[in-house]
């Protein structure tokens, strides 16, 4: 699970970047940082979420606005 949470591409220098507009839900997060190259599956992202608690968070922020 560990190579899951690594970088991408850990010999890049590519900057990028990616708005997440207020109120998206977290499942659209995770679809977006995939679909941009910036996370390697989003089930993990959202395993990873779930289990830090950041998860409970951005569906907080998600049903408030």
């Amino acid at each position: 699970m560990h190579w899951a949470l690594g970088p991408v591409d850990s010999k890049s220098t590519a900057v990028k970047q990616l708005v997440i507009e207020p109120g998206s839900s977290p499942r659209f997060i995770a679809s977006q940082l995939e679909k941009e190259g910036l996370i390697k599956q989003r089930q993990v992202f959202l395993l990873y979420a779930k289990f830090t608690g950041a998860q409970d968070h951005l569906e907080e922020q998600a049903s408030t606005n």
